[in-house]
């Protein structure tokens, strides 16, 4: 568990990096991720996803004529069923590996030795986007805090910049697209979180996606106050269920 001080070390977070859970005083802090979850608009898509990967299982383990007894088949089932589990968890170390490999740049101009071919291509990626922009660094994995009297909140920005238009909040994402309501809401959250500790303004984010195959995207995130609304009650939303959850248990 590592401590973070934040606010002029008046706030203190803990992260426990396996579970990927925040706490404040012994707490669980709700995080970015889990909140904006409850507006996600990937749903069809990871279940086409998810389709696609067990089939291709089946087809690479079930052999024409041949026959397969009770233990034989049960185990089959188990590597169809687990198929979508382990290439998601492989996707996110890709994703961890990239999000050191970027801020190592960023922050000290490391130039990784890289043999996976995936993560080649997604650095590669950051590459070419990094060649087009100008900015200066302000933080890299910053840990996020924000409370007041009805809401709280937190999570870890993956980069905030100060540009020739001002402050803006970059995302790394390795997926395929960037494009996601969930991802805006996850930036508008991070910048709301970083006004309230470093009295600044914040009126811009860009989700970069630097994906495994294919060239990066990016989608520039305006945050006005319709976006800002909109955090706020899926926030509220994300609150509602787990008080219910709570006393029911």
């Amino acid at each position: 568990m590592k401590t973070y001080k934040l606010y002029n070390n008046k706030i203190e977070l803990q992260f426990d990096e396996v579970k990927h859970e925040y706490f404040k005083e012994g707490k669980l802090i709700p995080n970015m991720t889990n909140i904006t979850k409850l507006a996600s608009d990937t749903s069809g898509a990871l279940l086409g996803w998810g389709m696609k990967l067990a089939s291709e299982k089946f087809l690479q383990i079930v052999q024409p004529n041949q026959t397969y007894d009770e233990v034989e088949l049960i185990n089959m089932a188990k590597q169809i069923k687990d198929s979508a589990i382990k290439s998601r968890d492989r996707s996110g170390d890709i994703g961890t590996i990239l999000h050191n490999h970027v801020e190592n740049f960023l922050q000290f101009e490391t130039i990784p030795k890289i043999h996976n071919p995936e993560i080649a291509n997604a650095y590669k990626c950051f590459e070419q986007w990094y060649q087009t922009v100008e900015f200066e660094v302000i933080s890299t994995e910053k840990k996020v805090y924000y409370e007041d009297s009805e809401y709280c909140f937190t999570g870890t920005c993956d980069c905030l910049a100060k540009d020739k238009d001002g402050y803006i909040v970059m995302d790394w994402k390795t997926s395929k697209s960037a494009n996601y309501f969930n991802y805006k809401l996850q930036v508008v959250g991070y910048a709301i979180a970083l006004e309230k500790e470093h009295n600044i303004k914040i009126n811009r984010a860009k989700i970069l996606c630097f994906p495994k195959v294919g060239k990066f995207k990016e989608v520039l995130v305006d945050i006005d106050q319709t976006m800002r609304e909109g955090f706020f009650a899926c926030l509220k939303l994300y609150q509602t269920i787990n008080n219910k959850k709570e006393k029911k248990q």
